[in-house]
């Protein structure tokens, strides 16, 4: 939700800037959306809620859920290192694909969308793990 709510906000700042910054920025939504894709990692709330249940029934040590969180968060920084190479080459890949006047502008609204990436990760994590828990909803 906090992600839509900021990228509502660049539209809306960036719609009074001028038609080719509003362009630059959704060409630059585009490939970021579409390899953004991979650190997403929803899978976590799945295996935090069977280690919490797993623990509650006496098979399992608490500490489970917690290992779960650790092992996301290192599988998702390595791809997020594929991701932030994807986000850096978008001058190159937007070119490949035909795109010659927004590419300068889309490129960098997506190194500065880049410098999200981890708190992006850590953050979506760290809200499954406590919410599999049921201490958020």
């Amino acid at each position: 939700l906090g992600w839509i709510g900021m990228k509502v906000t660049d539209t809306s700042l960036l719609g009074h800037v001028g038609t080719h910054a509003l362009a630059a920025s959704s060409l630059s939504d585009l490939w970021t959306s579409a390899s953004g894709v991979f650190i997403q990692g929803r899978v976590l709330n799945i295996f935090v809620g069977n280690a919490v249940g797993a623990a509650k029934a006496g098979l399992a040590p608490w500490s489970a859920a917690g290992e779960w969180l650790q092992v996301s968060i290192w599988v998702l920084s390595a791809i997020s290192l594929v991701v932030i190479g994807l986000w850096a080459a978008t001058a190159p890949i937007l070119k490949l694909f035909g795109q010659t006047d927004l590419v300068a502008d889309a490129a960098y609204f997506s190194l500065v969308l880049m410098s999200c990436i981890p708190a992006r990760v850590v953050f979506s994590q760290l809200s499954q793990y406590l919410s599999a828990q049921g201490i958020v909803k």
